[in-house]
């Protein structure tokens, strides 16, 4: 989880910056659509993609006002997939979901357990949305995040590893230990 991402998109959304969200993954030619039954205000940070409200462009990284009966679409196009970094693509909505019942102490869905129903959203699926809608402030303030301190997702990464349990020899040659701490990996 990308929490600067999602703690970014919750206070350009006046939430509380712990407040949950829509974590989401975009793949190339593959979009995710929603559609919103009464206006409501939105944010979308992380990974870099291509949203749209009924079809116009809109920037991530500020404070979106989709209208009653719009459709959010985030996609990203295969071809360009390598210039876009990050994994996640985060949506805070004004007011959370507070029909989502939190378990041990998250509203995250996980191994079939917490979030909604248990399990990843499906087309057609409904969430309850608390007060979502624009504030007349919201109509002549134009929230965003500088460019300059929207974080740069790289796709190379340092991961340090402690030796545990399996990186004895009964498990893993000397040369098969070697091989796994000099590897870059993809």
């Amino acid at each position: 989880m990308d929490a600067l991402a999602l703690s970014a998109g919750n206070r350009l959304v006046d939430n509380p910056i712990m407040t949950e969200g829509l974590e989401i993954l975009i793949v190339p030619t593959i979009a995710c659509e929603l559609e919103f039954s009464s206006s409501t205000v939105v944010a979308i940070t992380g990974k870099e993609v291509k949203a749209y409200v009924n079809n116009t462009l809109v920037a991530m990284w500020s404070r979106i006002i989709v209208p009653s009966g719009a459709r959010l679409r985030l996609e990203i196009e295969a071809e360009t997939e390598t210039s876009h970094s990050g994994f996640r693509v985060y949506l805070s909505i004004r007011g959370g979901l507070p029909s989502i019942p939190a378990y041990l102490g998250s509203k995250s869905t996980s191994m079939g357990l917490g979030g909604y129903q248990g399990r990843s959203l499906l087309s057609g699926d409904q969430l309850s949305l608390g007060f979502c809608g624009p504030v007349e402030s919201d109509k002549t303030r134009n929230e965003s995040i500088d460019s300059i301190l929207i974080p740069k997702y790289s796709s190379d990464w340092t991961i340090h590893v402690l030796p545990g349990p399996q990186d004895d020899e009964e498990f893993l040659s000397p040369a098969g230990q070697s091989a796994f701490y000099s590897t870059k990996w993809h």
